[in-house]
């Protein structure tokens, strides 16, 4: 009998330890917390007390015989073993998981713990929470892309997107900061968290994570509850959730020159979006990119003037060769062109070299549609110009106020179109300052496009209808004569019509009529009955307004030499009197004569001599 107990004890001690070892194991984990991190993704952070926190960590990390096992409602996970961090108390570590498949949803749905031993499963412990996600790919909120990709703080950044839903309240923003390698960090492909481990020793269990931090990241932050946040839907089917850059991050900012890089995703009632990447910029990264593009932009008019052999190349630029005079059109062509070529390289450098997105930035319509106002603008103006040249002479030295008057008159039209664009240039690079550059170019308003168009189709029809008489050429440029005494000049341009009169401006006399040798040249004497000085010339064309000629020619008094007589215009014009005076009495004495002779001969017909008888 004692023998058979004995047999019997010894069959179930190991039964009974084995049982033992299991009570204690049960006794010595529990899962304290569990938390959603990325339902897309599959990941989830689980927090596990233990009465042994070395061994703990030995089965999380998978190093000895035993492995922890963890399965979330029926389906297995994997332990992310790097990002195994002890907690404050020397008991409790936190850990990253992955499920295999997609948790089915369910109001209660289990975590449980399990340690695998020889292939067999013994069971620790459970812990109950709720999964309202789905595993439907299509109710994942999708990012399309962000507008812009960066900002400063206080910035506005806009994320435009799919499966938003409808609460705003159930949307969450979170921020994770990358830039440092001593820190559980997202690697490459922004899902898997990893550490560098060759600050630490291989297995160290001892890297604690700070108390008030409850996620494995040094930097997280939900955005919803302290900054602004719209939700709204747009015609495209997108959803667009604006949210401002936090002021916090000012100072992560200043870590670099001009900016630095995070990590943001966007939580929709639990369910994880795809992780983006946002660039901080300092407060004064606007100034600096605008510095070096002003130098660029300078860089780039030196090599035009090299190229041109000539440092005044605006005014060559300018110039119109037919009449010597500097064009509007062209002036409004050149501008629009240097501010627009600097402000898109200011943009791309803001794309390319702040953002680094890779992408080419868009060109606005609106900006082509100035671009193409300009142009048009400038070959109509050419091509009237030729037909319907400038009265300006060619030995006149261009102006500047050649952009706004018109053979010796200010232009309104010429005015009014140079107004227009000065202020619009202003106004664009000022509101280009202003916006944040990270969203391309600023657009031009279609009023304004309007109120340009307006102005140019009133300085092109300005061309159409103006005079068509053109002086370009009065010689000589210097005349010489006495007071009194008359001076001829002529004129060389085109449009010369018979009938055409002749005056100086400041002159009493009359006009004078030209003497027209063809179309393109016409010459005239007028008397000297003015002071001398350069002097204006006015030409009254049979139809249309009279032109005035700046600047024709300098008149300059001649002194008469002794023995000279001088002869005023009032002699002339008296003894001119006199001999049309007399001339005209001679004919009528003449026309007198031819009638008395009439008269004798009629007579003399009628008395007929009588025949001889």
């Amino acid at each position: 009998m004692r023998s058979f107990a004995l047999g019997l004890l010894l069959f179930c001690f190991p039964f009974f330890s084995f049982q033992a070892q299991e009570d204690e194991d049960v006794e010595k984990y529990s899962i304290i917390d569990f938390d959603i991190l990325d339902t897309a993704n599959h990941h989830f952070q689980i927090t596990i007390s233990s009465q042994d926190g070395a061994e703990l960590c030995s089965l999380l990390k998978g190093t000895t015989d035993r492995e922890m096992k963890i399965r979330i409602g029926g389906i297995d996970t994997e332990v992310f073993r790097s990002t195994v961090r002890r907690r404050n108390d020397d008991n409790t570590y936190k850990a990253i998981i992955s499920s295999y498949e997609s948790i089915p949803t369910s109001i209660k749905n289990k975590v449980t713990l399990f340690i695998q031993e020889d292939g067999k499963r013994k069971f620790l412990d459970d812990f109950e929470f709720s999964y309202s996600g789905k595993s439907k790919n299509d109710e994942q909120p999708i990012i399309d892309r962000l507008k812009p990709s960066g900002g400063a703080a206080g910035d506005t950044l806009v994320i435009l997107g799919k499966n938003f839903g409808n609460d705003i309240d159930k949307i969450k923003i979170y921020l994770y900061d990358i830039s440092q390698n001593h820190i559980p960090m997202l690697d490459d492909d922004g899902y898997v968290f990893h550490i560098d481990e060759s600050n630490y020793i291989q297995n160290d269990c001892d890297m604690e994570i700070p108390e008030n931090d409850s996620t494995p990241f040094e930097y997280k932050r939900e955005m919803g509850s302290i900054v602004p946040l719209s939700l709204s839907s747009l015609e495209n089917g997108l959803q667009e959730v604006r949210f401002s850059v936090p002021s916090e991050l000012r100072l992560k900012a200043e870590e670099d020159l001009i900016r630095v890089k995070i990590k943001m995703r966007m939580y929709v009632n639990g369910r994880g979006s795809d992780m983006k990447t946002i660039t901080i910029l300092r407060d004064d990264w606007n100034f600096k990119v605008l510095s070096f593009t002003l130098l660029v932009s300078l860089l780039g008019w030196v090599i035009v003037a090299l190229l041109l052999k000539r440092w005044d190349f605006f005014q060559f630029i300018l110039l119109d060769k037919t009449t010597n005079t500097y064009s509007l059109s062209k002036f409004q062509a050149l501008a629009w062109t240097g501010i627009l070529v600097a402000s898109y390289f200011y943009v791309s450098l803001c794309s390319g070299l702040i953002l680094r997105t890779g992408e080419i930035p868009d060109f606005n319509p609106s900006l082509l549609a100035l671009m193409g106002i300009s142009y048009s603008g400038m070959l109509s103006a050419s091509f009237l110009g030729k037909k319907n040249p400038e009265n300006s002479r060619r030995e006149n030295p261009p102006q500047f106020r050649d952009l706004i008057v018109s053979n010796g008159e200010v232009d309104m039209g010429k005015v009014q179109l140079f107004v227009f664009t000065l202020v619009t240039i202003i106004v664009y690079i000022y509101n280009l300052y202003l916006s944040n550059a990270l969203n391309g170019l600023p657009d031009i308003p279609p009023t304004l496009h309007g109120l340009l168009m307006t102005s140019q189709t009133g300085y092109i029809t300005g061309k159409i209808l103006k005079n068509k008489i053109a002086i370009n050429k009065v010689v000589p440029s210097k005349v010489t004569v006495q007071k009194g005494h008359t001076f001829e000049i002529e004129m060389i341009g085109s449009g010369f019509t018979p009938g055409t009169k002749v005056m100086l401006e400041d002159s009493s006399s009359r006009p004078v009529t030209a003497n027209i040798e063809n179309n393109t040249n016409m010459y005239c004497s007028l008397p000297m009955d003015v002071t001398p000085g350069i002097k204006n010339l006015m030409v009254i064309p049979p139809e249309g307004s009279s032109i005035i000629i700046d600047r024709a020619f300098e008149l300059i008094q001649k002194e008469p030499e002794p023995g000279d007589s001088e002869v005023t215009v009032a002699e002339q014009e008296f003894l001119q009197r006199s001999l049309e005076e007399a001339n005209s009495e001679d004919q009528e004495s003449s026309e007198s004569e031819d009638l008395s002779t009439k008269d004798s001969n009629k007579k003399s017909s009628r008395k007929k001599p009588k025949p001889k008888g």
